[in-house]
């Protein structure tokens, strides 16, 4: 683990974020695990890829939940599901939800 001065690790997707202090460091939405709710924080994508994610819903502060992370992922939004591609979901930033407690509680574990 690497030490930065008043960092730590954030123990969210696969643990490759950092935030320091209550400061909720943001990654893209390949990096979190399956059944995790985050929030929509940048589309980093072409202006017109971003138009097309905001008019799908996939808007910032939109919270979505992962529900499978494999060749696409699957994500569900409101009452709907979506698929989207790897390169997509590289260029989606997002940033978990945290409960009053500092801590994700809204990951779902896997069976």
């Amino acid at each position: 683990m690497i030490r930065h001065r008043n960092r730590h690790r954030y123990r969210f997707g696969n643990g490759n974020c950092e935030c320091s202090g209550n400061e909720r460091q943001a990654c893209p939405l390949s990096d979190v695990q399956e059944g995790t709710i985050v929030k929509i924080k940048q589309l980093r994508a072409c202006p017109e890829m971003c138009q097309r994610l905001r008019e799908m819903g996939l808007c910032e502060d939109q919270q979505i939940r992962l529900l499978l992370k494999e060749a696409n992922l699957i994500c569900q939004l409101c009452n709907m599901r979506l698929g989207i591609s790897q390169e997509i979901a590289d260029s989606i930033i997002v940033e978990p939800v945290i409960n009053g407690n500092g801590d994700n509680s809204n990951t779902v574990a896997k069976p």
